[in-house]
């Protein structure tokens, strides 16, 4: 699949990847702007109710919501 990058980071909890707003279900620790990140589950497109990310510089696994 593709990787993205995390163009903003808020407070562990409010993430810009791809243009699309992405919350977390609860808190994403280590999750920095201008991490890689790759899809594991929903859509980089934001077109999903929820979805798993994977930073590829930490290997920490977050699940958030699609906006």
């Amino acid at each position: 699949g593709n990787n993205y990058f995390i163009e903003t980071s808020h407070n562990d909890e409010l993430f810009i990847i791809n243009g699309e707003k992405f919350e977390a279900k609860t808190y994403c620790f280590g999750m920095k702007e201008g991490d890689p990140v790759k899809f594991l589950e929903g859509c980089a497109l934001g077109v999903c109710v929820s979805a798993e990310i994977l930073n590829l510089r930490s290997g920490n696994k977050c699940r958030v919501w699609c906006e």
